[in-house]
């Protein structure tokens, strides 16, 4: 069994499992190299046909394209390599063939190339369409060795990327500092999807930077034109390209053959007691949290990011006093919090069976849930006042938080209390899988009523301007302390789980 062979079929199962997960929207049920690249290879020349484009009428919007479209590869590359070895890692899919005849060599290479056979090779297709129009359209034949380097060369630093995010915490450690550390880079690695909303305006503003060429990879295309700086610049980016691209192989295989290889290490015998109690069980979910750094990692994500996504325009695109709008902004920001409720329940898994041998109803377990993520969300509940008070002073910095506070408690309530309505009756594991068509609708409904909430918060500065600070500050806060009494109310449900 050649190692491309057990590649394909790691790439399949892996997808296979990410699905099953909710990690993955599709399933590679198709074999070969060429198949699984095929319709990522499509989406990725149109993406690079259409941003390219505009270089073809204004000639000083060249630099910025290619370095827009290698950003674009990085990312996209990135994700694709990380997904598929954490999921290879996190399943256990090596340990098989640890017991067939396959050489370790081969298993190595297939491990490194699950990412290609996942659709990772398909990324240099956001680059090499888009240069070659370039080159063809502009006479300007340099682009096509470079651009050809830039490709391939980003295409080699995602690989790396992807090798250290996806090795990072397959299994559970008992460091917290590596825990935070990795909560941390699960964070930032997600945050940088965020850059996709702005790339339609990126691209127009790159080309105002100053030595913008001497950047990679916006170096590739200043090279092309013959900038001698530019082409040293592409030269280091290469290198440090393939020396990471070795150090996260070389991390990813440590990390993964010490788990095939190596015989099982048998932990001391540690004393055990069993604990009851409110506190105890809200320990629990606070625990259970901190063990999984990228279940972590993804609800601060959805706290944090998916408010960013819908402010940054209003703060970009409008002459608006934005200061004036704090207290409808902060309400917006709290509804999030409970969308994020969805991830303390996919982090049970197994350990959703315990829960249906305890005495507890539904509606407390929703309002535990609930508790346990608002502790969560203390960092940016302090994160909040502190800018508020940098904005507007110690007045708006109380109010700010007052109403962040409360709705979001609220919010996470109200959620988690539709989420256990929604809970198998019978003994089950609550995956991703379990409540993906709910979550969906649910999530839905929650961002277009946050939307109108702080809508109407918002409605006083609209039509009276400075003079409607205080009454919509009043509306908020009085919108707050409703989503919390309705969030009481629906989670005081007694049926038994």
């Amino acid at each position: 069994m050649s190692w491309k062979e057990v590649a394909d079929v790691l790439a399949r199962e892996a997808s296979y499992r990410a699905m099953k997960r909710g990690e993955r929207k599709t399933f590679i049920g198709f074999s070969g190299l060429l198949r699984s690249n095929l319709l990522g290879a499509v989406l990725m020349t149109l993406i690079s046909l259409s941003v390219s484009a505009g270089a073809l009428f204004e000639r000083s919007f060249l630099i910025a394209a290619l370095g827009v479209l290698g950003l674009i590869e990085l990312l996209l590359g990135a994700f694709t390599v990380a997904g598929s070895v954490h999921v290879v890692l996190s399943e256990g899919l090596l340990e098989p063939l640890s017991f067939l005849p396959v050489d370790e060599k081969d298993i190595r290479k297939a491990l490194l190339m699950t990412g290609v056979y996942w659709g990772g090779l398909s990324m240099i297709f956001a680059l090499i369409p888009g240069v070659l129009m370039l080159a063809f359209g502009l006479k300007i034949w340099a682009l096509i060795p470079f651009g050809l380097i830039e490709a391939f060369s980003i295409l080699l630093l995602s690989f790396g990327i992807g090798y250290l995010a996806g090795s990072l915490g397959p299994k559970y450690t008992r460091s917290r500092i590596s825990r935070v550390i990795q909560t941390v880079v699960w964070l930032i690695f997600f945050g940088f999807g965020v850059m996709f909303q702005f790339v339609p305006r990126f691209v127009p503003k790159t080309s105002n930077i100053p030595y913008i060429e001497l950047i990679p990879p916006f170096s590739f295309a200043g090279a092309s034109i013959g900038s001698r700086e530019a082409m040293l610049s592409s030269l280091v980016f290469l290198l440090l390209s393939i020396l990471l691209f070795r150090a996260g192989a070389e991390r990813l295989w440590r990390v993964a053959s010490s788990g095939i290889f190596l015989l099982p290490q048998f932990p001391a015998e540690r004393k055990w007691s069993i604990r009851v109690g409110s506190m105890q069980l809200l320990r629990k979910e606070l625990r259970l949290m901190t063990m999984n750094p990228r279940i972590l990692a993804s609800a601060f994500y959805s706290m944090i990011m998916a408010p960013i996504v819908f402010i940054i325009p209003l703060i970009t695109d409008s002459k608006l006093n934005v200061a004036q709008f704090i207290p409808a902004l902060s309400l917006f920001a709290a509804g999030f919090v409970g969308l994020s409720v969805y991830y303390l329940y996919v982090v049970e898994a197994e350990g959703a069976l315990l829960l249906y041998l305890l005495p507890i109803t539904r509606g407390y377990l929703a309002r535990q849930k609930a508790i346990a993520l608002f502790l969560l969300s203390i960092p940016i509940l302090l994160l909040i006042g502190v800018t508020c008070y940098l904005i507007g002073g110690i007045f708006m910095a109380f109010t700010c938080t007052i109403i962040y506070a409360t709705a979001a408690l609220g919010s996470s309530m109200i959620f988690s209390s539709f989420i256990v309505t929604y809970l198998p009756k019978e003994p089950s594991i609550w995956t991703q899988e379990t409540l993906k068509g709910k979550i969906t609708a649910i999530s839905l409904a929650g961002i277009i009523a946050t939307g109108v909430i702080a809508l109407i918060a918002a409605t006083p500065i609209i039509s009276m301007g400075e003079r409607g600070i205080t009454m919509s500050a009043l509306i908020a806060i009085l919108e707050s302390t409703i989503l919390l009494t309705l969030g009481v109310i629906l989670s005081g449900r007694k049926d038994i789980l």
